[in-house]
């Protein structure tokens, strides 16, 4: 199985997500500024509902544009996740409800080897 990121239950999270676009004129790639309606969560399959309250509202780093970032904090993490210790899910960002990109990720509490 390939490795997945391994994201604790009993922890604060920060969603990271760096966003890029094509320019429309030059068909390069480029740094997404200015976004706004960017969020990350949970799900256990793509296409799934965020798991309890994990949706959180991403705001661009005033020292890195492109990049967008926001805590989850533990309570909400505790709340929706810790029933799913050892199991596979998402990590997923999207803007405006559309999702732009996920990552497979493997639930765990904080300091067990899994």
């Amino acid at each position: 199985m390939n490795a997945c990121k391994e994201v604790p239950v009993d922890s604060d999270w920060e969603f990271e997500f760096d966003a890029r676009r094509k320019n429309a004129a030059t068909g390069n790639a480029e740094v997404a500024t200015g976004l706004s309606g960017v969020s990350g969560y949970f799900v256990r399959q793509i296409g799934d509902s965020p798991l309890g309250s994990t949706q959180v509202t991403l705001n661009e780093r005033a020292n890195t544009q492109g990049r967008y970032s926001g805590i989850c904090d533990a309570a909400a993490m505790t709340a929706a996740l810790s029933g799913l210790t050892g199991t596979l899910g998402y990590q997923v960002f999207d803007v405006d409800g559309d999702r732009i990109t996920h990552e497979r990720v493997i639930f765990v509490k904080s300091g067990e080897p899994r």
